[in-house]
């Protein structure tokens, strides 16, 4: 049954590749527009398809939510990730219909197996949100963490006499991680046109976290106000290591609680079991 579900669902897919209508010349221009020129492959949607999308907007998280997660990451667009999304909830519910079918050749409750199989697909569907909100979180912890390091280099290098956006490009050329390709991003969008205010604005905005999205505020304003740079910089370094401190300080009292759970259910336990042990069996023999 399982073979003949899936060979049925194969047979569907390539029937409607083939009868599906060729992507315009607008849809195949404005990936490379959007993302660079990257090679991207258009994937045009089928009908079955655009019903499954629009359940897993409902269902799942909206598409601002993903439209932000996404934009913090800088790859991909909403279409490419519903369509994975899709995949994971249908590689889920193959999961759960093969569970269900175990179930069935014991119980045969076809409820229980029905809602086993769905359960699988949203469990499917769920885990690649969850997926996508963890590297999310990990960009934006990784952008924080190498802040520190990239404003004390763009200070050095405003200090001796280079301007705002030289010493940026400056730090996208010679700096490796995710900051310095996020800073290499934003000088892109300066390069096709928009301003280097505008570009910052809209780094800080997309990159999830709050010391990055401070650190451009505080170009812009230094830089609409003629404030010196290598002050605000100076001061932005300051704030960017005591702000690392105290969630090192933050972290080390969570792992502290953490640490906890093995001392009290596992190290103590058999310190009190080797403590009462020689007693206990002393008592026994007198006995």
């Amino acid at each position: 049954m399982i073979i003949g579900l899936l060979a049925g669902f194969g047979v569907v897919l390539i029937v409607t590749a083939l009868v599906s209508p060729r992507p315009s010349l607008e849809q195949r221009v404005m990936p490379y527009r959007q993302h660079g020129w990257k090679r991207t492959h258009f994937l045009p949607l089928t009908r079955v398809q655009k019903l499954a999308v629009a359940a897993l907007e409902r269902v799942g998280s909206t598409s601002a939510s993903v439209e932000r997660r996404i934009a913090t990451l800088g790859a991909g667009n909403l279409r490419i990730f519903r369509l994975t999304q899709l995949q994971w909830a249908g590689a889920g519910f193959a999961v759960g219909l093969l569970c269900a079918f175990a179930l069935l050749t014991r119980s045969g409750n076809l409820l229980l197996a029905a809602l086993l199989a769905f359960g699988g697909g949203l469990a499917g569907a769920m885990a690649a949100d969850s997926q996508l909100t963890r590297r999310a979180n990990r960009h934006s912890q990784a952008l924080t963490a190498q802040l520190p390091d990239a404003a004390e280099l763009m200070a050095l290098a405003v200090s001796a006499g280079e301007p705002m956006r030289s010493a940026l490009e400056r730090i996208s050329v010679i700096g490796s991680g995710e900051l310095a390709e996020e800073i290499n991003r934003m000088l892109s969008e300066v390069r096709a046109g928009a301003t280097l205010e505008d570009a910052l604005t809209a780094m800080g905005a997309r990159s999830g976290s709050g010391q990055v999205a401070r650190f451009c505020d505080a170009l812009v304003t230094a830089s609409r106000r003629g404030t010196p740079i290598s002050e605000v910089l100076a001061s932005q370094v300051q704030d960017a290591r005591d702000q690392a401190r105290r969630e090192l300080l933050e972290i080390g009292g969570k792992r502290e609680i953490t640490m906890m759970i093995p001392v009290v259910f596992l190290i103590l336990p058999i310190t009190v079991l080797f403590t009462l042990y020689p007693g206990l069996r002393a008592l026994t023999f007198m006995t």
